[in-house]
Protein backbone atom coordinates (compact mmCIF):
# COMPACT_ATOMS: atom_id res chain seq x y z
CA UNK A 1 0.00 0.00 0.00
CA UNK A 2 2.56 2.29 0.85
CA UNK A 3 4.03 1.78 -2.22
CA UNK A 4 0.95 2.44 -4.48
CA UNK A 5 0.44 5.67 -2.39
CA UNK A 6 4.09 6.91 -3.55
CA UNK A 7 4.91 6.90 0.20
CA UNK A 8 8.91 5.68 -0.47
CA UNK A 9 10.12 6.10 2.72
CA UNK A 10 7.09 4.22 4.70
CA UNK A 11 7.42 1.31 1.81
CA UNK A 12 11.31 0.63 2.02
CA UNK A 13 11.16 0.45 5.71
CA UNK A 14 8.55 -1.94 5.59
CA UNK A 15 10.36 -4.05 3.18
CA UNK A 16 13.73 -3.75 4.55
CA UNK A 17 12.01 -5.76 8.25
CA UNK A 18 10.23 -8.29 5.73
CA UNK A 19 13.62 -8.79 4.53
CA UNK A 20 15.19 -8.69 7.99
CA UNK A 21 12.36 -11.57 9.39
CA UNK A 22 12.90 -13.69 6.04
CA UNK A 23 16.32 -13.38 4.89
CA UNK A 24 15.92 -16.62 3.12
CA UNK A 25 12.93 -15.87 1.12
CA UNK A 26 14.23 -15.20 -2.35
CA UNK A 27 10.53 -13.68 -3.33
CA UNK A 28 10.74 -11.00 -0.44
CA UNK A 29 13.92 -10.00 -1.69
CA UNK A 30 12.70 -9.79 -5.00
CA UNK A 31 9.54 -7.30 -3.94
CA UNK A 32 12.73 -4.97 -2.52
CA UNK A 33 14.13 -4.74 -6.02
CA UNK A 34 10.57 -4.20 -7.47
CA UNK A 35 9.59 -1.28 -4.70
CA UNK A 36 13.12 0.26 -5.35
CA UNK A 37 12.59 0.06 -9.45
CA UNK A 38 9.19 1.72 -8.73
CA UNK A 39 11.12 4.52 -7.30
CA UNK A 40 13.78 4.86 -9.80
CA UNK A 41 16.39 3.68 -7.16
CA UNK A 42 18.15 1.77 -9.15
CA UNK A 43 21.51 0.60 -7.38
CA UNK A 44 19.17 -0.85 -4.44
CA UNK A 45 17.11 -2.57 -7.09
CA UNK A 46 20.09 -4.09 -8.64
CA UNK A 47 21.42 -5.05 -5.10
CA UNK A 48 17.68 -6.44 -3.90
CA UNK A 49 18.01 -8.14 -7.63
CA UNK A 50 21.24 -9.79 -6.51
CA UNK A 51 20.40 -11.64 -3.05
CA UNK A 52 17.19 -12.70 -4.69
CA UNK A 53 19.40 -14.35 -7.67
CA UNK A 54 21.73 -15.74 -4.37
CA UNK A 55 18.56 -17.28 -3.01
CA UNK A 56 17.35 -18.56 -6.45
CA UNK A 57 19.87 -18.66 -9.05
CA UNK A 58 17.73 -20.48 -11.71
CA UNK A 59 14.98 -17.82 -11.55
CA UNK A 60 14.65 -16.28 -15.14
CA UNK A 61 12.49 -13.34 -13.92
CA UNK A 62 15.39 -12.19 -11.65
CA UNK A 63 17.86 -12.13 -13.72
CA UNK A 64 15.73 -10.16 -16.61
CA UNK A 65 15.11 -7.52 -14.08
CA UNK A 66 18.50 -7.48 -12.97
CA UNK A 67 19.91 -7.04 -16.18
CA UNK A 68 17.02 -4.21 -16.98
CA UNK A 69 18.72 -2.71 -13.77
CA UNK A 70 21.71 -2.79 -14.69
CA UNK A 71 20.71 -1.54 -17.73
CA UNK A 72 19.36 1.88 -16.11
CA UNK A 73 22.82 2.75 -14.19
CA UNK A 74 24.50 2.71 -17.64
CA UNK A 75 26.41 -0.87 -16.82
CA UNK A 76 25.70 -1.83 -20.60
CA UNK A 77 28.27 -4.76 -20.84
CA UNK A 78 27.49 -6.10 -17.46
CA UNK A 79 23.52 -5.95 -19.00
CA UNK A 80 23.68 -7.87 -21.81
CA UNK A 81 26.08 -10.53 -20.31
CA UNK A 82 23.05 -10.99 -17.51
CA UNK A 83 20.70 -10.98 -20.11
CA UNK A 84 22.52 -13.36 -22.43
CA UNK A 85 22.40 -16.17 -19.44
Amino acid sequence: LYTQSGNQERAVATIQQAVAAHPKDHQVAFTKAKIHARFGDWPAAAEACQLALSLDPENRTYTKTLGYCQSQLGKWDDAFGTLMK
